[in-house]
């Protein structure tokens, strides 16, 4: 597994060449990693890569909330899951996302 830091900027390096939806969205989740005794490492390293992802909204109580383009909130979400905690660990991600709803995304 490569070091924290390659890891967040190859995440960022891959939603930046997510292509544009041009479909607005929200969306809020949480992620758990489980079965290594650093997890909060991996959780915090996480958190550094959403907020630099351009997708952050804000952090909420045990979730974060992420809006802008579907493609990049997608995105967002595939590389905390396939990018953060052990690779023969166990990672689990809570999440909702919403897209053409009444109110203003």
């Amino acid at each position: 597994m490569l070091p924290l830091d390659e890891r967040k900027l190859a995440a960022l390096h891959a939603v930046q060449a997510t292509p544009s939806t041009d479909q607005p969205a929200a969306a809020q989740f949480s992620l758990y990693v489980m079965g290594t005794g650093d997890h909060m490492d991996e959780i915090y390293g996480c958190i550094d890569f959403l907020k630099q992802s351009g997708v952050y909204e804000r952090s909420k109580h045990f979730c974060t909330k992420l809006r802008g383009d579907a493609g990049a909130i997608f995105a967002t979400l595939n590389e905390a899951f396939c990018r953060f905690g052990p690779g023969a660990g166990h990672v689990t991600l809570d999440v909702t996302v919403s897209a053409n709803s009444p109110t203003a995304v």
